[in-house]
């Protein structure tokens, strides 16, 4: 059994939550008194680090020889009148008593933003470390009050046992920490009543948890608020000031982002992703990368990178197009690592970021493909997910044609802002064409494509195009890396055009630099892109390019200056283009070198990484 004192008045307690120093005598004169084997599971604590513990409490303990618990305020000590300082915590501990956490502000922690949750648990723990030179690793929560979000914001703090102020709960394990139960000592607690309770009387027991469950029921049908405000005036206690003590702006600058993404591989948006979780890094900025592992379609590959280079991630199981546990899981995330914004990639991201954030908290959204409204189910996707980005504070559209299709579509421009994806230039020096490691006879020219294996990308029009160029270029090795639903119609479509022998599917592929070194002119013949990764991470590479003139591709390639631009859905023009680059090794030389400046110049991921920080500092 634990139970809690508040403030000890020298004489006669004047609120309900406090005692006298001569009560607090006789209570501990019955707990020295009282049959070891019957007491030895009692502990008693006292919350909020009143000088009152210091003055009165401290000797009546050493006195009875009964070791205490004290629950401190972190940011009231030695600022605070009324309550302890650094010297008299350090003689608490060296009396040998235990000092823990009760918050930094007193704030209600159920009351509090995920960024305020964070701060207070990490504050009140680190500021209280380094005055006693000792760890902290437990918490009582001011005005006992918790939920689920809080217990595991209290685990991920470095907290393993959590006291409330509810007798009835359960010593077990909860989100990570161990919930122990407290009753809470009164002015009206005389040490007849207090014997009782120790004694374990079953009527005292009851009385105390059918309070605690009225009080609970209240508290669910007037809200946390006003019963934190009836209890103030009921027990004539004043409300903390450092409720008021604006928090918030004080929550330490660069912001905490949760990165949300539900991934078909390795392609575009997840490099995207990580080079921007990497550079806000190394700024200072905070990101948590939330990758969904769907049931029916698990791709890790993002998680798995993003891992491996030191960026930390959370798997959020996903069941279905509709599963509640994963949105529970979602906002439990948000408050165990103190999110201030959240940042989604999809439209998966979008719907269940949009049902998991608690208000409050900023929703941006970066758009990187525009929706094709091809068939009734992506339609429908179209228009709900239009919908769903109506909730959100900003809009990032990966290029201007994309940008233009989120206002056609009924988004506020001043809610949609164009921002160029980059890339990390540091993992793609040039490099000597090394095609043995993807192609099986290290003499031929190596026309690539990379991309996921969907209609969109244009494909089957570099197949079309590929026997004009066999018949100019006859050692002409194609090379297509990615995987994706199209790649058994567009092997079909190989053999059917008698190109196996020339066309190789090498899958998906973890090393892209290794894969950029074994193409000689990488190709890009998509119907639709943003701004795509590809082609920056190819002209980073100083790949010459043979793309069509499609989304903001024309910002990446200028025609006959970094590489050469066609007309999408047309693989006449396609083979006439690779045709005069094979033809001509030097202009190939001469689009790779200026492609690489150009990108270097225009596409850094420091700089992509620059405009997402001013943008979430916005919202």
């Amino acid at each position: 059994m634990v139970l809690t004192y508040h403030e000890i008045a020298p004489e006669q307690a004047t609120s309900l939550y406090a005692v006298s120093s001569r009560q607090l005598e006789e209570h501990l004169r019955l707990f020295a008194e009282w049959d070891p084997p019957q007491h030895s599971g009692w502990e008693l604590t006292f919350d909020d680090g009143h000088i009152s513990h210091y003055r009165y409490a401290l000797p009546l303990l050493d006195r009875f020889g009964i070791r205490g618990t004290f629950f401190i305020t972190a940011g009231w000590t030695g600022v605070r009148g009324g309550y302890m300082a650094a010297g008299e915590l350090k003689e608490l501990l060296a009396r040998g008593h235990v000092v823990q956490a009760h918050g930094w502000s007193h704030k209600m922690l159920t009351q509090c933003s995920p960024a305020e949750l964070y701060d207070e648990l990490r504050r009140s723990k680190e500021t209280l470390e380094d005055v006693l030179g000792a760890s902290v690793d437990t918490m009582s929560l001011p005005h006992g009050r918790w939920n689920r979000q809080v217990l595991a914001a209290c685990s991920q703090a470095g907290y393993k046992k959590v006291y409330t102020s509810d007798p009835s709960v359960s010593p077990q394990p909860a989100e990570g920490v161990i919930l122990v139960a407290r009753r809470t000592v009164t002015c009206n607690v005389n040490s007849y009543r207090l014997k009782a309770v120790l004694s374990g009387r079953t009527k005292s027991i009851d009385k105390s948890e059918v309070t605690g469950r009225l009080k609970s029921t209240a508290r669910r049908v007037i809200g946390e608020r006003l019963y934190h405000r009836l209890w103030c005036a009921v027990a004539r206690e004043q409300e903390h000031p450092a409720q008021a003590d604006n928090l918030a702006a004080r929550v330490a600058k660069p912001k905490r982002i949760l990165q949300l993404i539900s991934s078909g591989g390795y392609y575009g948006a997840e490099s995207m992703l990580v080079n921007l979780a990497a550079s806000l890094g190394i700024a200072g900025w905070q990101n948590v990368l939330g990758v969904f592992r769907n049931a029916g379609n698990p791709h890790l590959e993002v998680a798995e990178r993003a891992a491996g280079n030191g960026l930390q991630v959370e798997v959020i199981s996903c069941g279905g197009r509709m599963d509640w546990r994963a949105i529970a899981q979602i906002k439990t995330l948000i408050y165990r690592h103190g999110i201030e914004v959240v940042h989604t990639h999809g439209f998966k991201p979008n719907f269940y970021a949009t049902l998991a954030t608690p208000s409050g908290i900023p929703l941006v959204a970066t758009y990187h493909l525009d929706w094709p409204d091809r068939g009734v189910l992506l339609h429908c996707y179209h228009l709900l997910d239009r919908l769903i980005l109506k909730r959100f504070a900003k809009v990032v559209a990966v290029s201007e044609g994309i940008a233009k299709s989120l206002i056609r579509s009924g988004l506020g421009s001043h809610r949609v802002r164009v921002i160029a994806n980059g890339v990390d230039f540091s993992q793609w020096a040039p490099q000597e064409p090394v095609h043995s490691i993807e192609t099986e006879s290290p003499k031929k020219t190596v026309v690539g494509v990379v991309g996921r294996l969907v209609p969109q990308k244009g494909h089957i029009y570099l197949l079309q195009a590929a026997r004009s160029i066999l018949s100019a270029f006859p050692q002409v090795e194609f090379l297509f890396v990615g995987d994706g639903p199209d790649r058994a119609s567009l092997e079909q479509a190989t053999a059917a055009l008698g190109l196996s022998g020339n066309v190789t599917f090498a899958g998906q592929k973890s090393d892209m630099a290794a894969v950029y070194a074994g193409i000689d002119i990488l190709s890009m013949p998509s119907i639709n892109e943003g701004m795509p990764m590809t082609l920056i991470e190819a002209l980073a590479a100083s790949r010459p390019i043979v793309a069509t003139a499609v989304g903001d591709v024309p910002k990446l390639i200028r025609d006959g200056e970094t590489g050469l631009l066609v007309e999408s859905k047309n693989p006449e023009a396609l083979a006439s283009a690779i045709v005069k680059l094979l033809s001509d090794p030097l202009l190939r030389l001469r689009f790779a070198e200026e492609g690489r400046k150009r990108v270097l110049a225009h596409f850094s991921a420091n700089a992509m990484a620059s405009q997402y920080r001013e943008l979430y500092s916005q919202v």
